[in-house]
């Protein structure tokens, strides 16, 4: 059985897409969330990653709450 490592992504600006374009081609690795301090930009990520099972966070704390993920990658 594979897995799957979760990730959640905090501050979602043009290296966060690079970073999320990078692992959208594993087919082990998947972004679980979107953190920042505007509900919008982690919004803004998720609609251009095509991001179906993602959660997007409107701060920080927000996200830090959530245990739906295994790993998180702050820019």
């Amino acid at each position: 059985m594979r897995q799957i490592l979760k990730w959640g992504i905090l501050a979602p600006g043009e290296i966060a897409l690079t970073f999320a374009k990078g692992l959208s081609v594993l087919e082990d690795h998947e972004i679980r969330a979107v953190g920042s301090r505007s509900l919008e930009r982690a919004q803004a990520l998720i609609h251009r990653q095509k991001l179906s099972g993602a959660i997007a966070c409107g701060s920080y704390d927000e996200l830090a709450q959530r245990q739906d993920f295994d790993i998180v990658y702050e820019f």
